[in-house]
């Protein structure tokens, strides 16, 4: 089965084409700002340099947070109508969880943390299973730099986009991964869907939606001088 993988939850994302197991090719993308005029032109040339098309396609896959607001939105909307039209299934994929897994077998548990603004992080809690894989131990949270760092042991194994952010801002000690380990990866958002789809599991193009676990800061504005939307 061809799956094409789409992940977009940061300013740097990648796109993969996976024919069963293997990933027949993975390719980074600087989204920065320009998401929507980035994505799906690099999507065609994937598609092109392997001879396929979305046609071909049994499932696409997608990375839906948390992350960056408009890097999901569109990646995710991405996904869905590429699903909708080539008339295949469709997998979304937490963007945490695809971190965890790729962190190496010989660690049994990690702490993933992505830049949640505001001098806080997305966190999520992995441990690894009796099938190596890796199960989320409890739900993902919005905590600050400040409190996490007071929970941090020096056994602990932290990795994530938004290592850089809690080292700059605190002294406590934890343990880390080279840079490879930090940033997730289209190819794994691709193993995971298929695992999923395999289990039975899938979505739906009508109602699949990012994972918001906060207002943007546009909204949050909004509501401060407006007041909540239907207040």
């Amino acid at each position: 089965m061809l799956t094409l993988a789409i992940e977009t939850s940061g300013f740097q994302g990648s796109i993969a084409l996976l024919e069963n197991e293997l990933c027949l090719e993975e390719r980074p993308l600087e989204l920065g700002r320009q998401h929507g005029q980035t994505l799906l032109p690099e999507i065609q040339t994937l598609f092109r340099t392997h001879s396929r098309s979305p046609r071909h396609c049994g499932l696409v896959a997608v990375s839906v947070g948390p992350g960056s607001y408009t890097g999901l939105r569109v990646g995710v909307v991405c996904a869905k109508t590429l699903a909708w039209g080539a008339r295949c299934r469709l997998v979304g994929v937490e963007t945490l969880l695809a971190i965890a897994a790729q962190i190496p077998s010989s660690e049994s548990e990690v702490v993933v943390i992505s830049d949640a603004q505001r001098e806080s992080v997305y966190l999520g809690r992995y441990a690894r299973t009796i099938n190596s894989g890796m199960r989320q131990v409890a739900p993902i949270s919005v905590m600050s730099l400040s409190e996490l760092a007071g929970q941090l042991t020096p056994t602990d194994l932290v990795c994530g986009p938004g290592l850089p952010k809690l080292t700059a801002a605190t002294p406590a000690t934890f343990r880390t991964l080279s840079p490879e380990f930090q940033l997730p990866r289209a190819a794994m958002v691709g193993q995971l869907a298929r695992r999923e789809l395999a289990a039975g599991h899938e979505d739906s193009p009508m109602t699949l939606s990012p994972l918001y676990l906060r207002q943007s800061s546009a909204e949050t504005q909004w509501d401060k001088l407006h007041g909540p939307a239907g207040g």
